[in-house]
C-alpha cells in the first residue's frame, strides 16, 4: 500500500480520498498482485500505522520509521554492495519544508535560507555519497536548529548496522564536543569550520 502511495506522490499526487479512484486507472493492482477494489481510502490510511501509530499500551505515539529506514538501507546495500575496499561516506543536512496551514503541531516559525516568515518543519536526511541512497531521515519542529540535531544523528548511527566510514556535514553543526563525539565513535568527519576560529587562522597563516 505504502509503495503504491509513494508512486502516486511522484507521478500524479492525489489526496488519500482520491487514491481508490486513481489506482484502478493504472497497472499497479496487476503489478502488485492485489485486486483493485482492495485499494480503499481506509486501507491506505491503515497502512500508515506501520510507520507511526498511537500506541495505547505505552500511552504515546510509536514512531517505527527508524526501523524501516534501516531495513530499507540494509536491503539496498545487500543488493548493491560496495566495490572491494570501499566504505560508506555519509552526507547529513537539514532543510526546511514550508507550511500554509496551521494544524500541523510540528510547524513553527523558524530560520530558513529564503528568510520567509512562515510556519515550517525541518527535515534532516542522511544520504550515501556512493550511490545517493537515503539511509535515515529525521523530522523536527520548525524552530529546531541544525546543530541541536547532531546528538540524534549520532545515536542513530550507533544503533544501525553501518560499517564505520566517513561523515560529512556543514559548518553549522560544528562544535568541539560534536567532533569529539564523532571521533569517539571511530567515524571520520569532513566539515567546514568558521574561518574566525583559532584553528582556521593558524592553518591560513601556515598556508600563506
Amino acid at each position: 500500500m505504502l509503495t503504491l502511495w509513494a508512486i502516486n506522490r511522484v507521478i500524479d499526487p492525489e489526496s488519500a480520498t482520491q487514491l481508490e479512484r486513481w489506482v484502478p486507472t493504472t497497472d499497479l493492482p496487476y503489478l502488485a498482485g492485489i485486486p483493485a477494489e482492495e485499494f480503499t481510502k481506509g486501507a491506505f490510511l491503515s497502512a500508515l500505522d506501520f510507520v507511526c501509530m498511537d500506541d495505547h499500551a505505552i500511552g504515546r505515539v510509536a514512531d517505527l520509521s527508524a526501523g524501516l529506514d534501516d531495513a530499507l538501507y540494509q536491503k539496498w546495500r545487500h543488493d548493491h554492495p560496495f566495490p572491494p575496499g570501499d566504505k560508506e561516506t555519509l552526507a547529513y543536512d537539514l532543510t526546511t519544508v514550508l507550511f500554509f496551514g496551521v494544524s500541523c503541531p510540528l510547524a513553527e516559525l523558524g530560520y530558513n535560507p529564503e528568510m520567509i516568515r512562515r510556519r515550517q518543519v525541518n527535515l534532516a536526511v542522511l544520504v550515501s555519497k556512493h550511490d545517493k541512497h537515503p539511509i535515515a531521515h529525521f523530522v523536527y519542529n520548525g524552530s529546531r536548529h541544525s546543530a541541536s540535531t547532531v546528538k540524534n544523528l549520532l545515536a542513530r548511527l550507533n544503533a544501525v548496522s553501518i560499517e564505520l566510514g566517513t561523515l560529512i556535514w556543514d559548518r553549522g553543526n560544528v562544535s568541539r564536543r560534536y567532533v569529539e563525539m564523532v571521533e569517539d565513535m571511530r567515524w571520520k568527519l569532513i566539515c567546514g569550520i568558521p574561518k574566525t576560529s583559532k584553528e582556521a587562522k593558524e592553518i591560513i597563516s601556515i598556508m600563506k
